[in-house]
């Protein structure tokens, strides 16, 4: 991404944003790693054994459910016996992937299918992943995941693999990643991958960041990477294309469907993830700060030129590039790890690993953010 020196704008978003004070809701004694949204129902996933809301505290082992409406922890309560790191739901099926080997007390292989209703598992869903699953995403037939795994069901799959939802049965679908694969959306027939890896199926420019076809697994030769560090979060609209990334410092960059860079803007920690509501894109990582230009330091990340402006984990944009000046002013250095959008409520969930918000408001692991 090229430099830009020249004073970034900061002006109210076009769009309305979100309040920057979270409304009461359920918070966790852990790390809220992943969220996947069902109509206004946010399942959660990651590293936590209780849920605690204004009913009381709740068992939940890395996994729970939590109403967008209410803010309370749901019923739906399957256990697992380590983190979840991935989370995906459609048509009253959630999957979920992660490092753990058990889930409801029956061996698994990293990757499960549960019914959205119940927690049950789906027993006919039995892949088996030797590694960890870091990034899910569905189409209407087929369950694509990826992470740091090499092998499935026996066979070889470089960090990427591809799945029947209706048997569970591994597919040909076999793209090669080199390293780890962080992040996977669908946009109609293609795949956008991103991760830590320098090729998908040794093909150049596709360092971090790769667009492969739903169906064949070819990279699509259109698309060129620009970015160099870990791509940790992707959106797609129609033409555009927004990218979190990790680095010296972090950054949004936004792009054309040929991976041409629109426009980015710079942090001073990792950014790592992000959603789009009512036109506003929000971002959530361990920065400190958003940066007046995007020129960071090579060492340590630290915004240079114009200085910097607080931003405490959280920050709103046009969808043009524009600073808005939300600031609900997370703590912790992890900060916020996932973001999840509810439309029809117009509200945002974030989750982490933070403890407060505006240096007093504890709300730990899981915040919601509902219109002004």
């Amino acid at each position: 991404m090229a430099a830009i020196s020249a004073v970034l704008a900061v002006q109210p978003a076009a769009s309305a944003t979100v309040s920057s004070t979270p409304m009461p809701s359920a918070s966790f004694d852990g790390t809220v790693v992943a969220t996947a949204r069902s109509g206004s129902v946010i399942y959660v996933a990651g590293a936590f054994t209780h849920v605690t809301d204004s009913t009381g505290t709740h068992t939940r082992r890395n996994l729970a459910a939590v109403s967008a409406v209410t803010g309370r922890v749901l019923p739906w309560s399957p256990s697992t016996n380590s983190t979840v790191y991935a989370l995906t739901v459609s048509k009253g099926r959630v999957y979920a992937g992660g490092s753990f080997t058990r889930v409801n007390g029956v061996p698994v292989a990293r990757l499960v299918q549960l019914y959205a209703s119940t927690g049950r598992l789906v027993r006919s869903f039995r892949p088996r992943v030797d590694y960890r699953v870091r990034a899910l995403v569905l189409s209407p037939s087929t369950l694509y995941a990826g992470g740091r795994f090499t092998k499935v069901n026996g066979h070889r799959r470089e960090h990427l693999a591809a799945f029947s939802r209706a048997s569970g049965r591994l597919t040909g679908w076999a793209p090669r990643a080199d390293k780890s694969v962080r992040v996977l959306r669908r946009r109609g027939p293609q795949v956008f991958v991103g991760g830590a890896f320098n090729s998908i199926n040794g093909v150049a420019r596709t360092r971090n960041v790769a667009v492969v076809g739903a169906g064949t697994g070819a990279v699509y030769r259109g698309f060129r990477s620009p970015v160099r560090y870990l791509v940790t979060d992707i959106r797609l609209t129609r033409t555009r294309v927004f990218i979190a990334k990790a680095g010296p410092g972090g950054a949004v960059v936004a792009t054309g469907n040929r991976g041409g860079v629109a426009w980015g803007r710079s942090f001073d920690g990792d950014v790592d993830a992000l959603s789009i509501l009512d036109g506003v894109l929000y971002a959530g990582g361990h920065f400190a700060h958003r940066c007046r230009t995007n020129r960071v330091s090579s060492t340590n990340g630290n915004c240079l030129d114009a200085g910097q402006v607080p931003a405490g984990r959280l920050a709103a944009l046009s969808l043009t590039g524009t600073f808005g000046t939300w600031s609900p002013s997370a703590d912790s250095t992890v900060g916020v790890l996932t973001l999840a959008s509810v439309p029809s409520l117009h509200r945002l969930a974030a989750g982490g690993a933070f403890q407060t918000f505006h240096g007093s408001q504890r709300q730990p692991g899981f915040a919601l953010f509902r219109s002004r």
